[in-house]
């Protein structure tokens, strides 16, 4: 009885034949051999390209990757405004429309909002942002949230 469907899978020189290779070891089986790659120092040896290390030895980008947002004349508005600072009640705004994400070859509604939450992050800003959809364009907000009022008996 033949198979309902032929496998489409090929060896690997090509012909349709499964390759001769060893069979791969069982799952229980240990390795007839330990690799210097594979043994738990392997960071120690010259010219291996992995190294385990802390954090603060690892390398680091050259330069740093800007947003394209942050060439937007409105977030440089919005940033000489958070440098300033803002009383809680009040808060700050910018809308992109469709045409500003074409001139400025922004991306979707959410990278741009990591965006403005990374430079709060950065320089230590406690504001909350706020993105939606309207049909005008893509809201960002940012505000000072206000302390929760505690629920009265």
């Amino acid at each position: 009885m033949q198979p309902r469907h032929r496998s489409r899978k090929r060896g690997r020189d090509g012909t349709g034949m499964p390759s001769l290779g060893d069979p791969p070891p069982l799952r229980n089986e240990p390795p007839a051999t330990q690799s210097p790659l594979t043994q738990p120092d392997c960071g120690t040896l010259p010219g291996v390209p992995y190294k385990k290390a802390p954090l603060s030895e690892l390398a680091k980008k050259m330069h740093p990757v800007k947003s394209p947002f942050e060439s937007t004349p409105d977030w440089k508005r919005m940033r000489a405004d958070l440098e300033h600072g803002f009383q809680p009640g009040e808060g700050l705004q910018v809308l992109i429309t469709d045409a500003d994400r074409a001139k400025y070859r922004l991306p979707k509604r959410r990278p741009i909002a990591r965006c403005i939450q990374a430079y709060l992050k950065a320089h230590g800003m406690t504001y909350a942002v706020r993105s939606f959809r309207r049909p005008e364009g893509d809201y960002f907000q940012v505000y000072a949230p206000q302390a929760r009022r505690a629920k009265s008996a």
